[in-house]
């Protein structure tokens, strides 16, 4: 039984912005290059900032830089935005799929993602600077 389940969280009391395609993949394809070029998720970039690590406050810093532009651009980009909308909608609705299927999902796709960076990391391994 999970928090659904046992009545700990009453999904009709969450609010979800409205869904749109066309919106969110150029933002979520932003995102992931900053995530690789930072080598950071934002967790972690607080975490290296914290422990006084100059690239955290940078990655920070435009992070917040393109929150910043965001919010200031999507006033007059608002009507466009919302255009494609397709309503509130969540990836268990999007798919036709229990919760649980998706957060399964999820933790599948992790799992093989961890596997798959610990093999490119033994692989290449021998092209790391000072690597022997």
């Amino acid at each position: 039984m999970g928090i659904l389940g046992a009545g700990l969280l009453d999904l009709s009391m969450v609010y979800l912005t409205p869904t749109s395609i066309a919106r969110s993949w150029p933002a979520a394809v932003l995102l992931g290059a900053g995530f690789i070029v930072g080598g950071y998720c934002p967790g972690t970039a607080v975490t290296a900032a914290a422990s006084g690590s100059g690239d955290g406050y940078v990655y920070i810093g435009g992070f917040m830089a393109g929150l910043l532009f965001y919010a200031l651009a999507f006033v007059g980009l608002e009507e466009r935005a919302n255009a494609a909308s397709i309503g509130e909608m969540t990836p268990p609705q999007a798919f036709g799929v229990p919760y649980g299927a998706v957060v399964l999902g999820v933790v599948v796709m992790a799992g093989l993602m961890f596997a798959g960076a610990e093999w490119s990391e033994r692989k290449f391994a021998h092209m790391r600077p000072g690597a022997r």
